[in-house]
C-alpha cells in the first residue's frame, strides 16, 4: 500500500490533511525544454509523459503549468524552474520579474542532464547541435545567457564544469562512473548535509548524476545570503564538459575513461539563497537598464586545470554569453531561492527506487526535493516526519580505510596519466630536435632538406604512434592494477570484520 522508501507515519498524516480539505498553496512548474509537465518533443515529435515529481507535489499542493513567455500570474505561490539554460531571454525576464518580487523559487541547473544530454547548456550554444534537430524540424529560438541570469540571482554557476566524487558505498554499483555522485556520511565530509538546516539535517544518502557546483557571487554590496545545503565528499574534483563528452553523428556521448584531477576543496551542489532587497524599492519593469547589474564573469575556472584544446572549446561554447554588457531582466529586489546543480536527482528512476527499494537501496532524493519546496513555502509541518527513517550504523572503520584506498587509487591514476603525457612530450621533443638538425645542415640544399625532413617525420611519426599506443596500454595496465589492489584491500578488510 505504501512505497517501501516512505515513512508510513508521513503518508498517513499527509493523507489526513489532504482529506480534511485544508487550503493548499499553488506551485507553478515553468514550461522549459525539460518538459516536467510532459508535452511535445521537438526532436522526435513524440508526446512526452509527465514526470512523477508533479504527481508527488500534487499530493500536497495545487500544481499548474506556467508559460514563461507571459508574465507569471501573481496567485502562484512558488515556482519550479527546471533547466533554465533552455529558456529564451524574454522567458528569463518574466521569471526574474516574478522572483524579484520575493516569491519563492526552486531552480534546477544542470551541466549534463542525463535524462537528455542534448539539452546540455554547451550543446545549445549558437545554433545548437546540428544533429539534434533534423532538417525541416522546428528549432527553438536563441537562448538567454543562463550564466549571467543565475549570477544576477546571487549564484555563480559554470555550465561547462561537472563534479565527480569517488565515494560509493554500494559494491553492487561499483561500475558506476565517479560522476554519479553519492552523498552520504561515509564520504568523510561532515558538512555534506548541512546540520543546521531542517531541510537537510536528517538526510542519509542522495545521488546526483553528472552534477555541477555552485559558488556565491563575490559581491559584498549585494547583501545576498548564500547558505550551502549539500556538499561533495573529500575525494572529489571537477572536469570540463569536453573531457567527459565526445561528439558523434548521433549527438553527444560519454567518454569511457576520462581524465580526472582531484581537488583540495569540496563542492557545493545545492544552496539556499536569500536577500532582503533594497529597502522600500519596487522591482523595475522588465527590460529596463540596470546600472548595478553584474558584469559577466570570464570563462577562467578557479579550480582544476584543462588542456588547451578543452579551454578553447569551453571559451567557444560560452562565446556570445559572457560578453553581454547589461542584464535585460530585473536585477533588484528580494530573493528567496533554492538552487540545485542537478536536474536528474528527481528523474523517474529515483521514484521507482523509492517505490520498490531494489537491493535495499533507499535514497533521499525525493525527500530533499519536497523538504526544500516546503521550506520555500514556509510549511515545515512535514519536514521532520518525512525525513524520519531507520538510521543504520555504518562500519566506520571499513569506510575510513576504504576511503584511503580509493584516494590512493585516484593518485595512482593521476600519476600514470602524468607519466604517459610526459613520455609522449619527450618523444615529440626528440622528433622536433632531429628535424631541426636536418634544417640546420649547411652541406645540403633546401630541397634536399625538405625531402629529408619529410622522410624523417614520416618515420618518426610511425614510431611515435607505436610508442603512444604502448604508453596508453601501460597506463591502462597500471590503472587496472591499482583498481585490483584497491578491491583486494577492501575485501580483506571486510573479511577481517566478518571473522
Amino acid at each position: 500500500f505504501f512505497d517501501r522508501g516512505l515513512s508510513t507515519e508521513y503518508e498517513i498524516v499527509r493523507t489526513i490533511r489532504v482529506v480534511a480539505g485544508s487550503e493548499r498553496k499553488r506551485v507553478g512548474v515553468v514550461d522549459t525544454m525539460a518538459k516536467i509537465f510532459g508535452g511535445q518533443n521537438l526532436t522526435s515529435q513524440q508526446q512526452l509523459p509527465q514526470w512523477s515529481v508533479v504527481n508527488e507535489l500534487r499530493k500536497q499542493y495545487e500544481v499548474v503549468e506556467v508559460n514563461a513567455e507571459f508574465p507569471i500570474p501573481p496567485d502562484i505561490d512558488a515556482i519550479l524552474v527546471a533547466l533554465p539554460s533552455s529558456m529564451q531571454t524574454d522567458q528569463m525576464s518574466n521569471v526574474a520579474d516574478y522572483i524579484r518580487q520575493g516569491k519563492p523559487a526552486m531552480i534546477l541547473v544542470d551541466p549534463i542532464p542525463a535524462v537528455n544530454p542534448t539539452l546540455s547548456p554547451t550543446e545549445w550554444v549558437g545554433d545548437g547541435n546540428p544533429f539534434t534537430y533534423p532538417p525541416g524540424s522546428p528549432r527553438p529560438g536563441p537562448r538567454g545567457n543562463v550564466r549571467q541570469w543565475v549570477r544576477d540571482l546571487g549564484v555563480d554557476w559554470e555550465p561547462t564544469r561537472i563534479v565527480w566524487d569517488s565515494y560509493n558505498p554500494h559494491p553492487d554499483l561499483s561500475q558506476m562512473p565517479f560522476e554519479v555522485v553519492f552523498l552520504g556520511a561515509g564520504n568523510e565530509n561532515e558538512a555534506t548535509f548541512n546540520p543546521d538546516v531542517d531541510v537537510t539535517k536528517d538526510l542519509q544518502e542522495l545521488v546526483f548524476l553528472y552534477p555541477g557546483f555552485l559558488l556565491p557571487v563575490d559581491d559584498d554590496d549585494a547583501g545576498i545570503e548564500f547558505e550551502p545545503l549539500l556538499r561533495s565528499g573529500v575525494v572529489s574534483g571537477q572536469s570540463g564538459y569536453f573531457t567527459l563528452v565526445q561528439q558523434t553523428f548521433f549527438g553527444p556521448s560519454m567518454v569511457p575513461n576520462p581524465t580526472r584531477q582531484q581537488d583540495e576543496l569540496d563542492f557545493i551542489l545545492a544552496a539556499r539563497v536569500r536577500s532582503a532587497g533594497p529597502a522600500g524599492s519596487d522591482p523595475p519593469p522588465t527590460g529596463s537598464d540596470e546600472p548595478d547589474s553584474v558584469e559577466p564573469e570570464s570563462d577562467e575556472t578557479a579550480d582544476g586545470e584543462e588542456t588547451a584544446d578543452e579551454e578553447t572549446q569551453d571559451e567557444e561554447s560560452q562565446e556570445g554569453e559572457d560578453d553581454t554588457p547589461e542584464s535585460p531582466w530585473v536585477t533588484e529586489g528580494p530573493l528567496n531561492l533554492v538552487v540545485v546543480a542537478d536536474l536528474d536527482f528527481i528523474s523517474e528512476q529515483f521514484f521507482q527506487i523509492r517505490e520498490v527499494a531494489p537491493g535495499n537501496l533507499n535514497f533521499d532524493n525525493v525527500t530533499f526535493f519536497l523538504n526544500a519546496m516546503d521550506s520555500l513555502l514556509e510549511d515545515d509541518s512535514f519536514i521532520g516526519l518525512r525525513s524520519r527513517r531507520a538510521r543504520h550504523r555504518t562500519l566506520e572503520r571499513v569506510e575510513a580505510q576504504t576511503a584511503e584506498f580509493v584516494e590512493q587509487r585516484t593518485l595512482d591514476e593521476q600519476q600514470a596519466e602524468e607519466e604517459a603525457e610526459q613520455a609522449l612530450t619527450d618523444a615529440q621533443n626528440r622528433l622536433n630536435e632531429r628535424v631541426a638538425e636536418v634544417q640546420n645542415r649547411t652541406d645540403i640544399d633546401a630541397q634536399a632538406k625538405q625531402i629529408m625532413a619529410r622522410n624523417l617525420e614520416e618515420v618518426e611519426n610511425r614510431r611515435l604512434s607505436v610508442l603512444s599506443t604502448n604508453i596508453e596500454t601501460e597506463k591502462d595496465t597500471k590503472n587496472r592494477a591499482s583498481l585490483e589492489r584497491m578491491e583486494t584491500q577492501v575485501r580483506r578488510i571486510q573479511s577481517t570484520i566478518k571473522t
